[in-house]
Formats: C-alpha cells, structure tokens, sequence
C-alpha cells in the first residue's frame, strides 16, 4: 500500500462515523458473533459485548468459532476474532447477566450506547433490553431464528419517532408456535430422532439482513448514506422466510420477505403508555 494511499484510508476514518460508534450487544451466539464480526468490518469502532454463556461443541456447527474455542466465554471469543480484523477497535466485554446488577449500573452501560442489538434468543431477557432502551432513548434492534432457522425476524425501534416497542408487539401479534418436547426416553438409534438444527446458511440469511439495517441506524445522521435512506420507522418489523420456509408461519414461498405492517404503540402496552404519560 503506497503512502497515499494510507492518507486516503487514514482521512476515510477520520471523516466517517463508524469508528465513534458504540453498540451494546447481547447474545454472542450463532447470530450475535456473526453481528459483531460483521459490524467490525464496517469500520464500527467500539463494542460493550454482553454474554454469560461459554463456547461448546455443539456451537461449532453455526457459530463464528472452531474446536480450538471451546471452553472459552463467547464475549472473549467474539473479541479475539474482532481484533484479528482491526486491532484499534476498543472491547469491553461482560461474561455475566447484566440484569442482576443494580438498575443505576445496568443505565449507565446503556447509556454508553449509540445503537442496542439483543441477538439472545429469551425473550424475557429482550423485553428487559427493551425495556432500558426505550427508557434511556436508545435505538434498538431486535433479531432471531425461528425453528430450524425455516425463517426469522428483524424488529428495531427508534427513539422519538412514536414507534411500537418489543412490548407493543409481543402482546399484539400472533407468534410462531412453538413445538412440545419430543420423547427421546425410547430412542435406539439416530433414526429416532427428529428435526434437524438451522444450517449455518440459513442463520446467516437473516443475521446479514439485521446488521445492514443495524449500520443503517448508525448511519441516519450521514446525509449520504444509501442504508441509512432504508431505515423507515414505519417499516421496522420485516419477517425473512429461509429457501425451506414455504407454508410456515406467514411465509408462502421459499425466500418470502416482507414488511409487516404495524400500528402503534399498543394502548394498552404498559411501557409505551407510561413513557408518554412521563413525557407530558
């Protein structure tokens, strides 16, 4: 690389605002590592990584990690490959469950945030990301799998633009169903068991939709930026069906992606409505 072709790169990070940026991630799992990476990547410049969780075998199938990670935290995991790829990136990461902290603590991290991305698949744990962000006015991004990743969804909200929150939507829209335990009690062989995991593929499918629409986001202040331009408050909720996802869920074909109209906030959501009430 020639000198200038160095001031080139070194004025490109200057100018841009991706380096300044800060995201408050949960869930470093298959999707949240894949996030992580991927955003580095795209030049953002700062990371508060949050999981309690250690890497196992049975990650290694749909996860940004190998053989040689397992027994680590994934926060440390996830940290070690993002320095691979740009070692001036600056890390905090937090293998433990913040929300047994104190309320006080758990706002200050928040409050750090310029973007919230909760890629954890518990959705008590994401209505209380929910819950801090939209009380602390941090945007936020809501992304996950649906069974066998046969399709998933993308949900953010916006702060100030009288959006539905998490809890507008859980307690408003039909969910997936979801199937009851399967009986492995008589199982004698492989034969016997059921289902198959999500291929790496098809999490990847929609973990790659929720990081442009998550750079989007931390972009909307550039005035030419072609992702920011896509981030519409009144499109924040997309369902992504995978190439098996015909006939599941809303998804009538294979690939069927779409905006799922939205009205909000919900009336009777009980954050929104006393957010609104504080407010007036």
């Amino acid at each position: 690389m020639n000198f200038l072709l160095l001031v080139v790169v070194f004025l490109k990070f200057q100018t841009d605002p991706l380096p300044n940026k800060r995201v408050l991630l949960f869930g470093l799992g298959s999707g949240g590592s894949k996030i992580a990476i991927e955003l580095t990547r795209s030049g953002v410049g700062n990371f508060l990584l949050c999981d309690p969780d250690r890497f196992e075998y049975a990650n290694v199938s749909r996860h940004e990690g190998d053989l040689t990670d397992v027994g680590k935290p994934k926060v440390q995991l996830a940290t070690e490959r993002i320095y691979k790829i740009n070692p001036a990136v600056k890390v905090e990461i937090f293998c433990e469950n913040i929300f047994d902290w104190d309320s006080e603590d758990i706002e200050k991290l928040f409050s750090q945030a310029d973007l919230v991305i909760a890629s954890t698949d518990v959705t008590a744990v994401q209505l209380l990301i929910n819950r801090f962000a939209y009380r602390l006015k941090k945007p936020c991004v809501f992304g996950g799998c649906y069974e066998e990743a046969l399709g998933g969804e993308v949900f953010f909200t916006l702060p100030n633009e009288n959006m539905p929150c998490l809890e507008c939507l859980r307690g408003n829209l039909k969910q997936p169903e979801k199937l009851g335990e399967i009986d492995y009690s008589n199982a004698t062989g492989p034969e016997d068991y059921q289902g198959q995991p999500g291929l790496h593929a098809a999490v990847d499918f929609i973990t790659c939709v929720e990081i442009q629409i998550a750079l989007g986001i931390l972009l909307r202040e550039s005035e030419t930026s072609k992702l920011a331009k896509m981030i519409d408050p009144k499109k924040n909720f997309l369902l992504i069906g995978g190439m098996m996802g015909e006939g599941f869920y809303r998804f009538k074909k294979p690939f069927d992606i779409f905006y799922q109209p939205l009205k909000g906030p919900r009336k009777t959501c009980p954050l929104c409505q006393v957010q609104n009430q504080t407010q007036i």
